[in-house]
């Protein structure tokens, strides 16, 4: 596995997608080269907020290119990542700081996958799943995505495509508003005698719970891959 050094690049502002009443995707393009990701990684955005120098981690929701990535962000109110990325004018240049992370698939993995997400978590996998079934990868990929509302659903259209055109790409989507939380639909995948890897992504308290389910479950710790938001 080659380690890509996080460097710090320019990127421009081309589009940005209002995909729910608080979650938008944002869509960079940076000069081909200066940003070597990989499906799964997050950058740094680096930004000024009242004279000072911040700096906040987002997923990338894009499979690598050579030359664009996308993130999807819910704008939390007053936040300061999120009001720099809500009054940011197409065209704007902004430095970001990567790649970063260990939450993609190794080169020597090629186990089938169990995918759980919650909220803008859906944004690694999305990578993921896009990358993978793009190199024509035939394992088997098992997403389980949930969010609190119907509202909050996200990228609803693009699943239901891809899991038509690849046969060896499901989802399932739980509300927790109606359906609980998704650690109520673990048991189906039976983790005690899978040989597939399980990636997590979404709030801390989700991530632990899941884990901690696989784990208890008999699950090799070493098959478990977990991002954290928070």
């Amino acid at each position: 596995m080659q380690f890509i050094k996080p460097e710090i690049f320019t990127a421009t502002l081309a589009s940005k997608v209002q995909l729910t009443a608080d979650t938008w995707e944002f869509d960079f393009t940076f000069t081909p080269g200066s940003f070597p990701y990989k499906a799964g990684h997050f950058a740094m955005m680096i930004f000024d907020h009242e004279g000072k120098t911040e700096q906040r981690a987002y997923s990338i929701s894009s499979p690598p290119s050579s030359n664009s990535f996308q993130i999807c962000v819910k704008l939390i109110p007053n936040g300061k990542g999120s009001t720099f990325l809500a009054n940011l004018p197409l065209g704007a240049k902004v430095q970001f700081k990567g790649p970063f992370g260990m939450f993609f698939i190794k080169d020597d993995n090629a186990a089938d996958l169990i995918l759980v997400a919650t909220g803008t978590g859906i944004g690694p996998m999305k990578s993921i799943i896009l990358d993978l079934l793009a190199r024509g990868d035939g394992r088997r990929i098992e997403l389980l995505f949930g969010v609190r509302h119907q509202q909050g659903l996200l990228f609803t259209d693009l699943l239901a495509e891809l899991s038509a055109k690849h046969p060896n790409f499901t989802y399932q989507i739980t509300l927790s508003s109606i359906d609980g939380r998704v650690t109520a639909y673990l048991d189906q995948f039976n983790f005690a005698k899978t040989a597939a890897h399980l990636y997590i992504c979404g709030s801390g308290a989700m991530v632990k719970d899941v884990r901690n389910f696989a784990l208890e479950q008999g699950m090799d710790k070493a098959a478990i891959h977990v991002e954290n938001f928070g």
